[in-house]
């Protein structure tokens, strides 16, 4: 068996690299990011069938949006995505106000010149 020298038993394994000294002075104050950012992850894609749902409309109707350009889209080979938020954002910047007509003001009709019974003279 051999004999382990003083020299190899105290000599650290890796040698010791001091880390670099930190900066002086603070780093200059970044403005706060908005809280409801942080806790919001990236939303998912939706598909057709979704965002029909979200809309109250059928699946049918966004394919025919969708070949018009009213909805933005992806199209990843044959399968089409859509971003809620960017849909959201084109139909509110591209949406018209219908102004509604007022009703007709309809008044009941009770009799007209003629109608009652007529008498005959014989």
């Amino acid at each position: 068996m051999k004999k382990a020298t003083p020299n190899k038993l105290n000599e650290p394994a890796a040698p010791v690299i001091p880390a670099p000294p930190g900066p002086s002075c603070p780093a200059p104050a970044s403005p706060k990011p908005d809280p409801r950012s942080l806790n919001r992850a990236p939303e998912p894609f939706i598909s057709k069938h979704e965002l029909a749902r979200r809309l109250h409309i059928a699946p049918r109707t966004v394919e025919r949006w969708q070949r018009r350009g009213i909805l933005p889209f992806i199209k990843c080979g044959r399968f089409v995505f859509y971003n809620w938020s960017a849909v959201l954002a084109h139909i509110e910047g591209s949406s018209r106000i219908c102004k509604q007509e007022e009703p007709l003001l309809r008044i009941p009709i009770i009799g007209t010149a003629g109608d009652g019974p007529t008498k005959e003279k014989p």
